[in-house]
This record gives structure tokens, C-alpha cells and sequence, in this order.
């Protein structure tokens, strides 16, 4: 069974940037040492620019043996100011000097269906799991949102009920589509990481380290990992690390 989520606090968005920095690091070590090769999903969003661009100057341990995945995308493309890969292109991929041929990135040519396949047969490629296992990510970081969704698994969406396919389209209300890794791939990782900030996000953030009431982000719990919640003041709003 998942253990309790572990709670981390830091001062402000740049002292959760760099506590988050540490705890890439770490993780990096622990799979390098393990097979020589570093596996991690980033999202995409605002919040986690300013933990990339940090990142990107500290040059953590490996970089040349990392591979990035992204969490989720928008169905847009690349050169769109609201493309995820973009802004990480730009804030970590290009400033870190990740090799190319271990970026992977989620297309956004055809259909986000067709995406959504394409993306899982990369997946399939890259970690080559047994017949009906999901791929072990290494770390995968997290965003929540103010109505409890990370990656693109909203409240209520078809996609937060997929349990066989490793990457699904996703059309949240009012919103472009996307594309987003499952939540089976998200609770197969080694350690799943919270990145939150903002006073926006204090009451959300306590609602899902409370039990969640059935949000999205209540659900990521590793079987076989570990998960963090690492807050800025703001967000953490009095909650006490423990």
C-alpha cells in the first residue's frame, strides 16, 4: 500500500525551485547508480519555468544520460506560445544541453488520438515493460491545479479512467485538447514529485493532502515509490511538513 505523502515547504517559488532542484539530483544519483540511465516526466504549465531555468544553472549530475518525457501537452503547434515543449525547450532543454535523442517529446501532428498512440509506442520502445506492466519512470513532476487536476486528468474527464493504455487524449471543457500520460504510468513511477505555489493553490493543496475528495491529484500514489508534495509558503498556507 502507498505510504503518506511526504511534505516539503520552502520560503518561496525560488526556494521551492531549489529544493526541487535537490530532489531531481538525488533521484538522478539513485538511477545512475542503479543503470546508468535517468528517467523523468516533466509538466508543463507556468509553475514549473522557474524550477527549469534553475535546473538548467545548477547542471545536476548526468545530464548526457537523462531522458525527458513530457507529462502532458497541449494539442498545439511547437512554435505556439502555449506549447508545453516549447517553454521547455526554451527554460531547460536547450540551456542544460540535454541531448537531442534524449528529449522525447509528444507530437501534436493529426489527432490528439493518434498522438496519444504514437506517444505510447515511444514509450513502449524506450522502457520495454512486460506484458501488462506500465512504464517505471524514474521521477515524474507534477503540477495541481486550483480544481484538483495534474498532468491533464481533469475532474470527471474519460481519460481519468483509462487503466490499460499509457497515454490518452484528453478534452477538458472549454479548453484545447491535449494529450497526457495515465494515471497507471504516473502511479508506476519511483517517486512522484508536487511542485506547488501560489496563495491560489493553498486550499487545493490541502484538500489533497487531507484525502482529496476524489480529485485527480488524489489519486497519484505510487505503488512502489515514494510522493512529494513540495509547497512554497504561500501554498503550504500553515500546513506543517511532517
Amino acid at each position: 500500500m502507498p505510504g503518506r505523502p511526504l511534505l516539503l515547504t520552502a520560503g518561496d517559488r525560488r526556494g521551492a525551485a531549489a529544493l526541487a532542484v535537490k530532489l531531481w539530483a538525488t533521484a538522478a544519483r539513485r538511477a545512475l547508480r542503479r543503470k546508468r540511465r535517468f528517467s523523468v516526466a516533466v509538466s508543463g504549465g507556468r509553475t514549473p519555468l522557474e524550477f527549469f531555468r534553475v535546473l538548467a544553472r545548477s547542471r545536476p549530475p548526468g545530464l548526457s544520460r537523462t531522458h525527458v518525457f513530457q507529462v502532458d501537452e497541449r494539442f498545439v503547434p511547437r512554435g505556439s506560445p502555449q506549447s508545453n515543449y516549447r517553454a521547455l525547450e526554451a527554460a531547460l532543454l536547450g540551456p542544460a544541453g540535454i541531448p537531442r535523442a534524449n528529449v522525447h517529446g509528444i507530437s501534436t501532428e493529426g489527432t490528439p488520438e493518434l498522438s496519444a498512440s504514437r506517444y505510447e509506442a515511444e514509450l513502449r520502445r524506450f522502457f520495454r515493460p512486460r506484458r501488462g506492466a506500465f512504464p517505471r519512470f524514474d521521477l515524474v513532476l507534477l503540477g495541481l491545479g486550483a480544481d484538483g487536476h495534474t498532468a491533464s486528468l481533469f475532474p470527471g474527464a474519460p481519460a481519468l479512467g483509462e487503466n490499460r493504455r499509457f497515454a490518452a487524449a484528453a478534452r477538458p471543457p472549454g479548453g484545447l485538447p491535449r494529450v497526457t500520460l495515465t494515471l497507471p504510468v504516473l502511479n508506476a513511477a519511483r517517486e512522484a514529485v508536487f511542485l506547488v505555489t501560489g496563495r491560489e493553490k493553498s486550499a487545493i493543496a490541502r484538500k489533497v493532502l487531507n484525502g482529496g475528495g476524489g480529485v485527480p491529484a488524489a489519486l497519484v500514489r505510487p505503488r512502489r515509490g515514494s510522493l512529494v508534495f513540495l509547497l512554497d509558503a504561500s501554498a503550504a498556507g500553515g500546513l506543517r511538513p511532517g
